[in-house]
């Protein structure tokens, strides 16, 4: 005997909630088998976590260490500076593009030796140019890293050799990368295959996934025995653009893969959504005993946010203003706020401003007022 509809219908839309959340969480859980001791995906733009594991453990970089390097060196360097080569850095053990003591070399072509070989003595030669000792120099990196937000972040050394004191996190090598890569520079040397430099030197980019991965722009990678294999690696499809971070892989081929992996589970599963436009008007709000009654708020820029399919389908927006304003209120003043949610969960939120200025009312205003009153009752 067949059972009623009413149960076969539940069973039926039972096992279509189970494969939509099996849709939704299985990619996630997959990436759990990733032999790297941390890692992290984000979104570029907006620096939404998609992806995390053991994100906030300190841990040794590597040569990823290089990204901070080449910060403080692009915003306090020239790239056509002649940059003199010390017996120190001509001396420094680990991966080199064999530079030598008194030798001289344009900034530029050092930060391709430093982004895309890895020279630990380009790294040397460039932080005693920039701050006149290695050691001023990662002072230097240290307040870079404080003044992003970078809090579990400490470097001794402007390479990348293992150090006491010298760790951060995939957490912070995340938002370090996303720094980095604004500057269109950096975003240029790191997304570069293969540079020849002075003194007939090549130099390959030891980033695997620029040739092995569609999409691929950057950024460094990194290893040494305290670390393990480590890569920060980025990459753009259709508008979407994608952080990750290993560290501590056990092998270059489980880093590119753990790599590879994430990217690819971001882009099959992420879209970049126009959740608010600039200037858009969301609601209006009275002002009390203001020169005019009331004001419009307004979204104070644009709002687009990676989003699953899932969520861009079911997210919910919600104001948070208040009844009214007391005045004065300035141009451009922030108000309120309009925040996204999915499951009841905030994801997003951007200000809503007023985009007019309003006094208060001044006795004419009142006098005025009242004066349209009896003109319009008489």
């Amino acid at each position: 005997m067949s059972q009623p509809f009413s149960s076969v219908g539940r069973k039926v839309i039972s096992a279509l909630i189970m494969l939509l959340l099996l849709t939704v969480v299985r990619p996630a859980a997959a990436l759990q088998i990733m032999e790297s001791q941390a890692a992290i995906l984000v979104e570029r733009s907006t620096g939404r976590v998609l992806y995390e594991k053991n994100a906030d453990v300190k841990m040794s970089i590597a040569s990823t260490t290089k990204i901070m390097t080449a910060v403080v060196v692009l915003e306090r360097g020239t790239l056509s500076d002649s940059v003199t080569i010390s017996a120190r850095a001509s001396q420094v053990w680990g991966s080199e593009i064999k530079l030598k003591a008194g030798e001289k070399l344009p900034l530029e072509e050092l930060l391709y030796g430093l982004l895309l070989e890895s020279g630990n003595d380009a790294a040397i030669a460039l932080a005693e140019h920039i701050g006149g000792s290695v050691e001023a120099f990662v002072e230097l990196m240290n307040d870079k890293a404080a003044e992003i937000g970078a809090a579990d972040t400490h470097f001794a050394n402007p390479h990348g050799l293992d150090a006491l004191e010298h760790y951060s996190t995939a957490r912070d090598m995340a938002l370090i990368a996303r720094y980095a890569l604004n500057d269109s520079v950096f975003a240029r040397i790191v997304s570069t295959r293969e540079k020849h430099i002075t003194g007939g030197r090549y130099l390959g980019n030891t980033n695997e996934l620029l040739s092995t991965l569609a999409g691929a722009d950057g950024i460094k990678t990194g290893y040494t025995s305290g670390a393990g294999r480590c890569l920060v690696a980025s990459a753009t499809r259709n508008g979407l653009g994608l952080i990750t971070v290993v560290l501590n892989s056990p092998t270059r081929e489980k880093r590119a893969l753990g790599s590879k992996k994430m990217l690819e589970w971001g882009f099959q599963n992420y879209q970049i959504h126009t959740l608010a436009e600039d200037g858009e008007e969301v609601v209006r709000i009275k002002v009390k005993k203001g020169q005019i009654p009331e004001i419009p708020l307004i979204t104070s820029g644009s709002l687009r946010y990676p989003l699953t399919e899932y969520e861009y389908t079911y997210i919910q927006s919600e104001q948070h203003v208040p009844e009214q304003i007391i005045p004065p209120v300035r141009p451009g003043q922030t108000v309120g706020k309009l925040t996204y949610q999915v499951d009841g969960k905030v994801i997003a939120e951007i200000d809503l401003i007023s985009p007019v200025g309003v006094q208060p009312k001044n006795y004419r205003d009142f006098f005025t007022q009242v004066l349209a009153f009896i003109t319009k009752i008489l």
